[in-house]
Parts: structure tokens; sequence; C-alpha cells
């Protein structure tokens, strides 16, 4: 009999193993895949956003810039790689001058601190490389870089430390109430006991949700495609280069990672198989399209690897965090797209926070 099971063993589920490992009880992770951060958690962006981009009351927001601002102190605490080089959203005419003053009043919304306008010329003075038919561009100081699966282990790792344990390899395929008011995680190998279960499957979140919330959610499985390129005797970009975003994303990339190389992408294409991460001659094509729009000098000779990763979209969209509707002592955290990585350990804490605050964590 655990006190809590956590389905789902990607950056947000580890997250919430940590703080909750940080109290007595018995704790276990399970999770479908053969490692942790085996999902979305190794296939993003690593981009800790500053937090202009998500729509003002919404749980995007408050938690993006929540996380943002705890990342810092947290992947100092752990030894994960991470630097705060911050990040430009580059605008190449009038109208999308329009769209970069609407995410400049976001932040100002969202009190994400340092963003403003800046023009051609500094623009240029900042990152050199940048496209000269550049126009005008918001500029976010608190934007970050992080080693994405690199801290998933590192929450994984200090969660195990203090208790917790992991069982991989093992897809939950039922989750019920029992008799006695506690749940059953029935899995492909195993039953599970518990007093409380927190959903955090990612792309799977949303049809262990509908199996125990009378309010059902629909979780669209959304890829984007990658170019990682080979260290470069002097990388392009120190920021994070964004172009103006659409209804699908926050758009195409060019950005550095902690480690030294330039990643590129992603794409955004909406999927029936939330199980395909292959890369397709479209996709890519459509991000070094985008991607040259910033950097036309860019050459793919360089390239090390390209890849794909699931964006778990839930249609409405925003994050579905906490209590279950209709269902005692079960919480979730479903549809947890970008920002998710940034939002983790603030997602996390509310997580653990309602745990706490009903007596099943203490």
């Amino acid at each position: 009999m655990y006190d809590a099971i956590i389905i789902g063993a990607g950056v947000v589920g580890c997250a919430v193993a940590q703080q909750m490992a940080k109290y007595n009880g018995k704790l276990l992770v399970v999770d479908r895949m053969e490692d942790v951060a085996d999902g979305a958690s190794k296939a993003n962006s690593g981009i800790v956003h500053a937090g202009f981009d998500a729509h003002p009351g919404t749980e995007k927001a408050r938690l993006n810039v929540k996380g943002s601002m705890m990342y810092g102190d947290l992947a100092k605490e752990l030894g994960v790689p991470y630097t705060q080089p911050g990040a430009l959203v580059l605008g190449f005419s009038e109208e999308d001058r329009a769209t970069l003053n609407n995410l400049l009043s976001q932040a100002q919304a969202n009190n994400v601190p340092g963003c403003r306008i800046v023009e051609h010329d500094e623009i240029l003075q900042m990152e050199p490389n940048t496209n000269p038919a550049v126009v005008c561009a918001l500029y976010a100081p608190t934007s970050a870089l992080v080693s994405p699966y690199e801290m998933t282990c590192a929450l994984a790792d200090s969660a195990a430390e203090n208790g917790a344990e992991f069982v991989l390899s093992n897809p939950v395929l039922e989750i019920k109430p029992t008799s006695d008011g506690n749940w059953l995680v029935i899995t492909e190998r195993d039953e599970y006991k518990t007093r409380a279960v927190v959903n955090c499957a990612g792309i799977g979140s949303g049809v262990l949700h509908n199996m125990i919330s009378t309010r059902h959610v629909n979780l669209i499985a959304r890829r984007g495609e990658y170019y990682l390129l080979d260290h470069m005797a002097e990388i392009p970009f120190h920021m994070t280069m964004f172009q103006c975003p659409t209804r699908m994303g926050k758009g195409v990339l060019v950005s550095p990672t902690v480690h030294g190389n330039t990643l590129l992408g992603p794409s955004a294409e909406d999927i029936p198989d939330d199980t395909d991460v292959s890369t397709t001659a479209e996709g890519l094509k459509f991000v070094l399209d985008k991607a040259r729009l910033t950097w036309p000098n860019l050459s793919v000779r360089g390239s090390i690897t390209n890849f794909s990763g699931i964006r778990a979209h839930e249609e409405k969209g925003d994050f579905v965090i906490g209590a279950v509707s209709g269902a005692k002592n079960a919480y979730e955290t479903v549809g947890i797209e970008s920002p998710g990585l940034t939002s983790a350990p603030a997602i996390a804490e509310q997580v653990e926070e309602e745990l706490r605050i009903t007596g099943l964590v203490m």
C-alpha cells in the first residue's frame, strides 16, 4: 500500500516526486518508458521561458513566470547546467511590430521583468548574425536555457535518494477507486494500491483523466521536429532567437544549448498517432526555411542529428492541474506542453501543497 503513486516520469512527474519525497510516506513513480525523461522531456527546446507568450490569467502564465524564477536556484541545487542569456523575438514587418507590442503588454501583465522593444541597429549589435531585414524585436532578458533531460534525471535522483521508488517499462492500463476509498493502479505487470494517485502521464494523461473524472478533456498530439548542430568555433547566436508566434506555438527558434550546440525548431503538426516521433522531409524543410529567416547563412552540414518530440496540447489551450473533478484523492497535471519544462517546479510545488492540505503527505 502506497501513500501516493505518480504516473509519469517526465520532468513534471519527477519534479512532483522530488517535492513529495521530502515528506514521510511511501511513494511510487511508474512509467511506460524504459527510463525517466524518455518522452517529451528529452525532446524539447530546453528553454526556460520568460513568460511573455502566455496569455494573462491562464495557468500557463502564472506557473511559467513562477517556475522561471525558481529555476536558477533549483539547477544550482541539483547540479544541472543552466544559463540565462536572454531572448529576442524577431519582427520583420510593421505587422510583426503589432504582435511584439502585444507580447510586451502580456509580459507586463504577467510581471515578466525587463522586457522591451528593441530596433534594427540594437538587434544587430546584440546578435550580428541576425537577418539584416529585421525591423524590431522583443527583448526578454530573463529567458534561460537548461538541459531538460539532465534536469529530469536530477529530480528523479533526488526523489530516489529520499525514498521514492521507480518502476519503469510498465505501462498503466487502468486506474480505479476501491471500495475502501483508495485507488488501484493496474499496470501491464502488476497492481498497486495507493491512498492517492497523481496523473503526470504527458500525452497519455488525457486517457487516464477520462477514466476517472466527471469532466472530459481532449488531448491533441502535436509533433515538433528539430535539427541539432555540432559545436562551432563560435556559436552564431548567444541568445535564443524566436520569431513571432502563431496559433500552433512559439514558432521556429534558433538557439544555443547549455552544451554549446545550436538547436533549430520545432515544427508543429497535429498527428493521430501520439507515439510517432519520426522525422519527415516536409517537417525538417519547414524548420530550415523558417530558421533561415532568422539566420540567412545557416548551413546544416554540421548537423549531428534531427529528432522530434510530442507535445500534449489540451484543446482549450491551458494546463489542467490539481484535484481531479469527481475523483477523491486524485490529482493531475494534464495538457503540459510548452512552457511545461519551465513550469515544472511551480507545478510540483502546487501539487505538493494540495496533497499536504488534504493530509495525504505529512
